[in-house]
């Protein structure tokens, strides 16, 4: 899904992070917006290494968990061929992002078929302008400081629920292709419901961090394609609302295929 900003070559394109092979429906329009842009802007730099926050320095996963939530965990760790050295050292929230990952990769989604891994891929190859709205732990952050009774059920849904969520994966990505905004905005509705912290601070908070880097990008003239979640890119406090209603700018859905 493809908005353009009005009066201006400033595009925003939501983005699913794991797509299976072949799955993104929309490529020649995304391709159409692409080939009109000098500048393509991502939530973070998508070429770095792995990053210390995801681990505790002194601390152990099953010092915070309940016995049985780690019994669990350690169970799913190991089903999913996660390695065993990694699951003590791994914070709460990373567990979980950890376990679930695996659940959609043994699932055909891959993050190298995810709409953002291949614009940068192609922007690095065409040389293109590439920039980023925030530093590599500013997300992870938001997991990070969550609260750990959140953290703890969070962790708890790819432990214990494994097909919901590969449901819900799979819900996120028909509904993306085939341009269902409204799909969008009540799997955004689930996960504020069963995650108020993490997901408010995900989302709408760094929306609201990123505004001032779309408004440099409208004001300059330079023909800019951002790519961020799609579920940013939804709602009431969707990145584009936020710029209409507090700052005026106003945009479009120029959609897919």
């Amino acid at each position: 899904m493809i908005w353009q900003f009005d009066n201006s070559q400033v595009y925003i394109l939501g983005s699913v992070h794991m797509m299976k092979e072949g799955a993104i429906t929309a490529q020649s329009a995304i391709d159409n917006v692409y080939n009109q842009v000098s500048k393509v802007v991502f939530e973070t730099s998508l070429d770095f290494p792995q990053n210390p926050i995801y681990f505790y320095e002194k601390d152990k996963l099953s010092k915070n968990t309940s016995k049985a939530l780690f019994r669990d965990t350690k169970k799913a760790w190991l089903k999913h061929g996660l390695e065993y050295s990694d699951l003590e050292k791994s914070k709460i929230w990373y567990a979980a992002l950890s376990i679930g990952s695996r659940i959609n990769i043994n699932n055909g989604f891959l993050a190298e078929y995810g709409i953002d891994r291949i614009m940068w891929d192609k922007s690095k190859e065409d040389s293109k302008e590439v920039d980023w709205l925030e530093s590599q732990d500013a997300g992870l952050s938001c997991f990070d400081n969550a609260p750990l009774e959140e953290q703890r059920k969070f962790l708890m849904k790819p432990v214990r629920d494994k097909k919901e969520v590969l449901k819900e994966m799979i819900t996120l990505t028909d509904s993306w292709n085939s341009g269902d905004e409204e799909s969008l905005i009540r799997i955004l509705d689930v996960a504020l419901e069963e995650f108020p912290e993490i997901f408010s601070s995900l989302l709408f908070q760094r929306n609201s961090d990123w505004l001032s880097k779309f408004i440099a990008a409208i004001d300059s003239g330079t023909p800019t394609l951002f790519v961020v979640g799609a579920l940013h890119c939804v709602g009431e406090s969707s990145i584009q609302n936020m710029l209409s209603k507090s700052h005026g700018y106003t945009s479009k859905i120029i959609g897919l295929d």
